[in-house]
């Protein structure tokens, strides 16, 4: 269930989510609780900007009900757990990542 999961949040955050246009979220693990009732959520958020990740962190924190709604939607399960969201810090960042064309 938590690849399902992975794969589901994925989409929602490529199609769904509001971002700023350098940034990169990618769902680093999924981590469901034994009853299926919490899936632990890990990010890792690459912007060109280190402010910006907070900024992003933020945003997807005040659309969790969003999320968890879309997630509902598409998920192939009797019940649709709570999230939370953690965030993985990002110490290997290539700084020519964003200047790529």
């Amino acid at each position: 269930m938590a690849d399902q999961i992975q794969k589901i949040l994925s989409l929602v955050f490529l199609n769904k989510i509001k971002m700023y246009n350098s940034t990169i979220i990618t769902i680093t693990k999924v981590k469901m609780t034994s009853d299926l009732r919490l899936a632990k959520i890990y990010l890792s958020i690459f912007n060109s900007d280190s402010e910006n990740t907070e900024v992003e962190f933020k945003n997807i924190l005040k659309e969790r009900n969003k999320i968890r709604y879309d997630l509902g939607l598409n998920l192939q399960s009797k019940y649709v757990p709570k999230i939370k969201f953690f965030l993985e810090e990002n110490d290997v960042l290539d700084p020519n990542l964003f200047n790529i064309k």
